[in-house]
């Protein structure tokens, strides 16, 4: 739901804070209605820790760093030709890891923030920063679309 292009000349980037690009792993349970795994529709329960960097280019040179832990509900379906899958999943995640940031009179970060929001200084002074916390925060819309192999 964080649209980077949204932010003055994307100046703003996200690396991962796990083993090379692997920012996470994600863990799941999933219920068939129907009694076979991996056909037809399905109802999961999950967890997820995903470890971020964002950091922001020159003149603001800013950096925030963030584990996403979310606990989320999805809805979707499994279809299965031999060993090949086709998957889809529309669900809602909650954040249990709700950290704040935002800068004081000085320009100084602070997590004693009047809102919930996570900023990042977008130029020097600071009169301009952006919200890695998406417009539904503390909750996310999320959307899966996986094609696998079952042995």
């Amino acid at each position: 739901m964080l649209n980077y292009s949204t932010y003055e000349k994307s100046s703003l980037h996200q690396e991962s804070n796990g083993w090379g690009p692997i920012s996470g792993a994600a863990l799941d349970l999933g219920i068939w209605f129907g009694g076979k795994p991996f056909r037809g529709y399905v109802l999961r329960a999950g967890l997820t820790n995903y470890a971020y960097t964002y950091k922001t280019t020159a003149p603001a040179n800013d950096s925030v760093s963030h584990t996403d832990r979310q606990l989320y509900l999805m809805f979707g379906s499994h279809s299965r030709w031999g060993v090949f899958t086709l998957a889809y999943g529309f669900g809602l995640g909650y954040e249990l890891n709700q950290e704040n940031r935002c800068f004081d009179v000085f320009g100084n970060a602070t997590s004693d923030c009047p809102k919930d929001q996570l900023l990042i200084k977008l130029n020097a002074t600071g009169s301009s920063v952006g919200d890695l916390h998406s417009y539904l925060y503390p909750f996310d819309l999320l959307a899966r679309f996986s094609l696998g192999v079952v042995f």
